[in-house]
């Protein structure tokens, strides 16, 4: 664990112990099974709940803020290089505003995008 995983697991075994400790008085003196139904419809209402969700689009795998670095700016969407390609990462140039012919012209010394 991270150093940070100490305080969030002591809150988490409080809110376990706070938990068991509500429910004690609730099955004292049950026999095992005697209210399974009562677990079952429970159950059977969060399963019904879930599917409603899900088919609503409510509930879902998406990421939410999938979307929010695609409406920022200028970036290209770049596919993947095949594993085991080595890759390479440009920088953008924009040396000379957004003339990236005449700067494509200036590297292969063909042409200077000041004249």
């Amino acid at each position: 664990f991270k150093d940070t995983s100490g305080p969030s697991l002591d809150i988490l075994l409080k809110l376990m112990a706070m938990v068991s400790l509500l429910m004690a008085p609730l099955i004292d003196g049950k026999e095992d099974w005697e209210l399974w139904y009562v677990g079952a419809i429970i159950s059977v209402i969060c399963l019904v709940a879930t599917l409603v969700l899900m088919y609503m689009g409510i509930l879902t795998w998406q990421d939410p803020l999938g979307s929010a670095g695609a409406a920022g700016g200028d970036e290209k969407k770049v596919a993947p290089a095949p594993v085991g390609e080595p890759t390479v990462t440009t920088a953008p140039v924009k040396a000379w505003g957004n003339d990236s012919a005449g700067l494509r012209e200036a590297a292969e010394g063909e042409a200077s995008p000041m004249s």
